[in-house]
This record gives structure tokens, sequence and C-alpha cells, in this order.
């Protein structure tokens, strides 16, 4: 039997991708898809994965491209970056710099004293223009935060796309450092590219966070603690700064239920939502779950899974440091309708 991983799939929807005139309502949108299909050329003629960053930044954390693949079945897009993370603690992989984006070969510590390395983690992004959408899919051991994404599509229709003829201007700040602004021109003055996204869920499309927030009394934590004489932390360690919890004897489980006093914002409310995505919600963690109480401890748990549109994708456990977009299309074919159907 073949052994199976599951991706978190996160969905997101940008609120802005375009240009914009400062302190006007005037606003040029851009449509991904012409984005995506610019950045498939300029890809396709990057000789080294290095080349494929389209700006680096001093105290920025370069990001590069490693693919990006159009289904023209159904227009649906993929995409992973490399983010570079300075250290090698086993849980970063590295790429050869100079290699083809396209290699393949992961590097160990052992290996790379001879040649440049960019040690980092991969991010998954798929796109469904269709539906005007996108999502994150989170495995062990990668990255999915949308501000890489963001900063990626920036900086690439800045320096390299030329869409629209983006105008280039070098500065000199106040402590002589030199900079680079970039603006396009419009018709009514200068325009500045836009690009941020939220987080789609079933509470931000159909309530508002604060309206729900302000009745919230009480938050809910939810775990399934495997108990043993060796290592009593294991299960503890979810409680810290809590009372103390007695321990069970070695072996079995057992279901744990903290509540706590709560009067969260709705800016809370959204980041616990966001702790949800990260660690809960998987068919491995059936047992966890966060939640809320409106009208005190006895009163009824609204489950967070209740609230959020989320999605499993399941595919072969990968040996390499990251997942082929064959193998990631291969996933999403296979549940694709089941994954999109809230969105239809």
């Amino acid at each position: 039997m073949i052994a199976e991983d599951e991706g978190i799939v996160t969905f997101f929807k940008f609120k802005n991708l375009g240009f914009h005139q400062v302190g006007t309502d005037y606003f040029e949108p851009i449509q991904i898809e012409d984005i995506l299909d610019r950045l498939i050329e300029w890809h396709d003629k990057m000789d080294s994965l290095a080349e494929t960053s389209p700006y680096n930044k001093k105290n920025r954390k370069s990001v590069y491209l490693k693919a990006i693949e159009k289904n023209e079945e159904t227009g649906d897009y993929l995409v992973t970056l490399w983010k570079s993370i300075n250290s090698n603690d086993g849980t970063v992989y590295g790429l050869r710099a100079d290699e083809a984006p396209s290699d393949e070969k992961i590097v160990n510590a052992d290996e790379a004293a001879d040649e440049k390395v960019i040690w980092g983690k991969p991010a998954y992004y798929w796109f469904v223009p269709s539906l005007d959408i996108f999502a994150s899919i989170k495995f062990n051991n990668t990255l999915t935060d949308s501000d890489t994404l963001h900063s990626y599509i920036k900086d690439y229709v800045q320096f390299r796309s030329n869409i629209n003829t983006p105008v280039i201007e070098k500065k000199i700040n106040k402590a002589g450092e030199e900079y680079e602004t970039v603006h396009w021109k419009g018709p009514h003055g200068n325009l500045w590219l836009r690009v941020d996204s939220r987080r789609y869920t079933k509470v931000t499309e159909n309530a508002d966070l604060e309206i729900i927030a302000r009745d919230i009394t009480h938050f809910v934590k939810k775990e399934e603690i495997v108990t043993t004489a060796h290592k009593p932390e294991d299960w503890t360690r979810y409680f810290n700064g809590l009372p103390f919890i007695s321990k069970r004897g070695a072996g079995g489980s057992r279901s744990v239920t903290v509540i706590v006093d709560a009067r969260p914002t709705g800016k809370e409310l959204g980041e616990m939502m966001d702790t949800y995505h990260q660690h809960y919600g998987t068919a491995k963690n059936k047992k966890s779950n966060l939640g809320f109480r409106k009208e005190g401890t006895g009163s009824q748990t609204y489950w967070l899974d209740e609230f959020i549109v989320k999605s499993i994708l399941t595919v072969p456990i990968s040996l390499s440091s990251h997942y082929s977009h064959e193998t990631l299309f291969k996933g999403i074919k296979d549940s694709r309708n089941i994954i999109l159907a809230p969105f239809k």
C-alpha cells in the first residue's frame, strides 16, 4: 500500500491586484492569468534557479520560482516557490543555485562544500482563475504564508514583467543607501502596484467577524492526548500556563477539553482561525479542534470547522524535498470537484 500525505488547502481571494492612484478611488485591475502566463514564459528562459528571484533586496529572504505550470484542461495553475532560509538544521533542504529550476537533486550539508546551495523550504499555490480564487497547500515542513506570494508577484510585475511599462527610479535614503521605486503612468497621475488577498472563509463571506466576536464568552480547545510513562511532556506541552493537570498511566489516550474566558476582538477571532488552518482539521487530527461559546461555560460549543472552508489534498508521500506538479495535479484531479464545491 502506498503511503500517503495530507496537504491542508486554504483558499484566498485577491482584495487588490492592480494599479491604484494614491488618494483616489482610481484603480486598474490586472488579471491573474495575464501575470501567470507571462511568468511561465519568463521562467522558461531561466537557466538556473538563482535567476528566478525577480528582485533581491537587503534584509529580506530571497524567493525563487522552482516551478510553474498550467493545466490546459481546467485552466488551473500550480506555482512552487522556494524561500531561502539561512539555516541547515535538518528542517530545511538545499537546491543547487546554478542548476536549472527543474533539477530535482537534494543537497545535504556534506555535499554543499564546493557549490552554491540555496537552503530553504517550498511553498505551494494553486490558482483557479475560473472561480477567482487561489489556495495555499501546506504539507509538513512547507511554507504557506500569503505575504511570500504577494511579494513575489509584486517583484515580478515591477521588475521583470514589463506590464504596462513600469517606470523605475533610483533614489538615495537618509543612510546614503540606494533603493528603487516603481510606478506607472496613469491618466490622472502616477499609479502604484497593489497586491493583497484575504483568506476565504464562511464567516468572512456570510457574516462580520466583529459581530460574531462580540458575543463570544469562552474559547474551547479539544485535544486527543497520547499518554505514556516515558514522555509525559508530549501532552502537557499543550497546556503551558494552565493549572496542573494530572497525568494518566502509561499507554492509551485521553480527550482533554480546555475552556477559557475570552472576549476577543474580530481580529483576534481571525487569528484563532489562522491557527486552526495551520494545526487542525486534517483527517489525521479528527479528534482535535478549536471553538468558542457564546453564553458561558455550559452553553453550546461552536467548532471552527463549522465556519471555515477547509479541504484536504491527499497525495503519495514524496521522498524528495518537495512535490512535483505532476503529483499535485493528479491529486487535484481526483478531488477537484469536491474541494471546489463550496465556491460553485
